[in-house]
């Protein structure tokens, strides 16, 4: 009787959704969208994305990439 509730998932992954929800509706999208997600975030456009971060920029760092994965003209590289 120590664990009442069993996560299918997993604890760290229950546990980000969670934080995610916290959030806002918008990380919990692109939590679920990520989860599930089986295409690219790179495609055919002949650009090159270079992202540079360091700190405490470095937890947010992902909503860039979620942008430009979510967009209709996504990069031939993505280089983080």
């Amino acid at each position: 009787m120590r664990h009442l509730v069993r996560w299918p998932w997993g604890r760290q992954l229950a546990r980000g959704w969670v934080q995610a929800a916290v959030a806002g509706p918008g990380a919990l999208f692109c939590a679920c969208r990520n989860r599930f997600a089986t295409g690219p975030v790179t495609d055919d456009a002949p650009v090159v994305v270079s992202l540079t971060s360091y700190g405490d920029r470095i937890r947010t760092v992902h909503w860039v990439v979620e942008a430009i994965g979510r967009g209709s003209v996504r990069p031939q590289r993505l280089i983080l």
